[in-house]
């Protein structure tokens, strides 16, 4: 993983502002961003926050049947895939205001489940249903790992896949990034990096990575980060990945070495295109409602 250090300054197109240290910072050294930027030193306790939202709610939504979206993928991709029980049954219901779309086996029993984004009450949820008739969900709010990679009125986009070491992964599209979650014991939890900083992935906006998708099928299947390096002399592209590999509770991600997939690529090369792009198998993205 490219070296990152801490600063006190937000870099945004090549002029630095002071921000407060309690909120999320986007950071450059001389080497660049990370594919995969850290957050400023206040995350810690805002994370916390976000991670204890997950899963509970109090409220008692209306079920008002919504239109799911999208084929689900295969479930059961993991070694032991489908061996275990899920997630119990109950929690609050999906608000009615909701984009639903069909998605992997998130909860290991071997069914498919569904991915979600709603609005209720002023807040933004990202939710997962399962099969079993489990619903958790967490919040979207202004310490949102990608909270400053949005700009106000931004509406996200989700894809779910499983990977295949049995890992359940949440890609949130926030536009300029993404950030992982990964389904844990029926929670969505903000995946964090080596540093132990909410994990993004860099969308080309500042040049450190391009993309992100689910590389390979059934129990081979990982998950990676893109670059696609443009060398305008050429007109031609070189597009590199990493692997992302998630520990056993899949709360902590590592990256791996550089891994050369071509060069002297055309721009509309299969190459080039998927690297550019956020994906896992054939899993479709749910979009946030409009607000209101």
């Amino acid at each position: 993983m490219w070296a990152f250090e801490h600063d006190d300054e937000l870099v945004q197109d090549g002029m630095r502002t002071e921000v407060d240290e309690q909120r999320f910072m986007v950071m450059k050294t001389g080497g660049g961003r990370s594919w995969f930027g850290p957050l400023a030193r206040g995350a810690a306790m805002a994370v916390a926050g976000v991670i204890a939202l997950a899963g509970c709610a109090n409220e008692t939504y209306a079920a008002d049947a919504v239109a799911v979206e999208g084929t689900a993928g295969p479930a059961g991709l993991g070694t032991s895939a489908g061996a275990g029980p899920g997630c119990p049954a109950g929690g609050a219901a999906v608000p009615k205001d909701s984009n639903r779309v069909a998605t992997d086996d998130l909860d290991d029993d071997g069914e498919a489940d569904e991915l979600w984004l709603a609005h209720d009450q002023g807040l933004r949820l990202l939710g997962v249903s399962t099969a079993s008739g489990a619903s958790f969900s967490m919040v979207l709010n202004q310490w949102d790992a990608g909270a400053l990679e949005q700009r106000v009125g931004d509406r996200v986009n989700a894809l779910a896949g499983r990977l295949g070491d049995g890992s359940a992964v949440i890609l949130l599209d926030l536009g300029r990034s993404a950030a992982l979650y990964s389904v844990v014991n029926c929670y969505i939890v903000a995946t964090t990096n080596a540093e132990g900083h909410p994990y993004l992935f860099d969308l080309g906006y500042d040049m450190t990575g391009d993309g992100v998708g689910c590389l390979g099928d059934g129990s081979e299947r990982i998950l990676v980060g893109y670059r696609a390096e443009y060398d305008p002399d050429q007109q031609t592209y070189k597009v590199s990945r990493r692997a992302v590999e998630l520990d056993k509770d899949g709360k902590r991600a590592t990256n791996g070495p550089d891994v050369l997939i071509g060069k002297d690529l055309a721009e509309r090369a299969d190459e080039v295109r998927r690297a550019q792009s956020i994906a896992c198998g054939e899993n479709s993205k749910v979009a946030e409602p409009p607000f209101r």
